[in-house]
């Protein structure tokens, strides 16, 4: 019965009908359950958020979530939204209710400690990115987060002993510089002599040269501190 009023709002739509649509939606909802509706609003979301409208999202995830309040994905792509919008607290807001609904959810918790980050509360940062990779010992961008948590802090070894572990997991290139600069800080010359050779080599076919001259510059004391042995 609903998809037949769907239908319609849709036609009337089309014919640029406006008002005759909106009576057409609004008898349509009303005859959905409160899960049809939740899912509709939802799919209309991330239409919007793919074309980067995220205001618009975020008033179709509102009405998602008062249809279903207790939908801990709705709540995590709110959060998401918000966070694309530089509004942190209220992304932090919103994943702490997909996090209170599901709690083994490794996204949740890095992305609000990324939106905690962005707001210098480091320490908070570290123990989401921490509770993060508790749940996914393997997930790399944890990792690489809580790396350069400590070294906002200054915990160069610990910042060190996070992207050495990325490293392993065969980590990208923010991985690589994260880790070299690390290694520069303890005084570990010769590891960074080896990250920055393997950087170097790589750097002519970085396509961006925004990151090649990055790179450069991180390196930019390999050649000081003397050739490889």
């Amino acid at each position: 019965m609903s998809d037949g009023w769907l239908f319609k709002s849709g036609a009337h739509l089309h014919l640029l009908q406006t008002l005759e649509a909106q009576f057409s939606l609004v008898r349509a909802l009303a005859l959905m359950s409160a899960t049809q509706r939740s899912s509709y609003h939802q799919q209309i979301a991330r239409t919007l958020e793919g074309k980067k409208e995220y205001a618009a999202a975020i008033i179709q995830w509102d009405l998602a979530l008062a249809a279903d309040p207790k939908d801990a994905q709705a709540w995590f792509d709110k959060g998401v939204a918000y966070h694309e919008m530089g509004q942190w607290q209220r992304a932090i807001d919103s994943l702490t209710q997909s996090i209170a609904l599901r709690a083994n959810y490794e996204l949740a918790w890095n992305d609000r400690g990324w939106a905690k980050a962005n707001l210098g509360r480091w320490e908070e940062a570290i123990i989401d990115y921490t509770k993060a990779i508790d749940l996914v010992p393997t997930y790399l961008v944890a990792w690489n987060n809580r790396g350069n948590a400590h070294g906002e802090l200054s915990r160069w070894q610990e910042c060190a002993a996070d992207f050495t572990r990325g490293f392993e997991l065969r980590g990208d290139l923010s991985t690589a510089e994260g880790l070299a600069v690390a290694k520069l800080a303890i005084h570990d010359g010769e590891g960074y002599r080896k990250i920055c050779e393997g950087l170097l080599a790589r750097s002519g076919k970085f396509e961006d040269p925004q990151t090649a001259n990055f790179t450069a510059w991180i390196c930019a004391l390999a050649p000081i501190l003397g050739p490889l042995n």
